[in-house]
């Protein structure tokens, strides 16, 4: 019989590999799942976009890239300034030009990992459906489900990660949806965006 110690190192083995490359060091680890052989690593979800979305993409980046090269060119003009420690044009150009590779890699990761979400045919909501809600009050709202780097609430578009989007999805016309204690009826549902 095993404890349960012994028990979850039946299970797991864990491995420490520590590789130094002169003033570098790696560390790599690896969790076995003896049982299986396998190796667990971390899974990145999909990104969920609309068609517009996703295609809207690419052209940010391609913009980014642009903007990356003048932001080249100023740091190369403030460097040639002088002093590097009170140069505050250099600062800023460093600045900018982080904020810039910053935007790039996220662009690029949701590009990367970014999948284009078909709109459901069978009549219910999901991503890229334009619904008209009606509260009990009578007040009626309009909303798109989008993915949840394309939310924009202030302009109608609302995330699937959002209390109202997932609330909405999956339902039909007519259905009771209730988020924050209010109830709102579907009274319209375009399936196409």
């Amino acid at each position: 019989m095993l404890t349960a110690g012994a028990h979850i190192r039946h299970y797991f083995v864990e491995k420490l590999l520590v590789l130094q490359d002169f003033e570098k060091t790696f560390a790599v680890y690896e969790v076995y799942y003896t049982n299986m052989a396998k190796v667990f690593r971390k899974t990145i979800d999909p990104i969920r976009f609309t068609s517009a979305g996703y295609s809207a993409l690419q052209p940010k980046l391609d913009e980014l890239f642009k903007k990356r090269e003048r932001v080249l060119i100023e740091l190369q003009r403030a460097r040639e300034q002088g002093d590097l420690s009170e140069n505050g044009a250099y600062k800023a150009a460093r600045f900018e030009l982080s904020d810039t590779d910053r935007a790039i890699r996220t662009l690029q990761h949701q590009i990367k990992y970014g999948i284009v979400v078909n709109i459901p045919s069978d009549g219910t909501i999901g991503v890229g459906s334009k619904v008209k809600l009606r509260r009990d009050d009578g007040k009626e709202f309009e909303y798109t489900i989008v993915g949840t780097y394309e939310a924009d609430p202030m302009n109608g578009k609302i995330s699937i990660e959002s209390p109202m989007g997932k609330g909405l999805m999956g339902k039909k016309i007519g259905d009771v949806v209730v988020v924050n204690e209010k109830k709102y009826r579907i009274e319209n549902c375009v399936l196409s965006l």
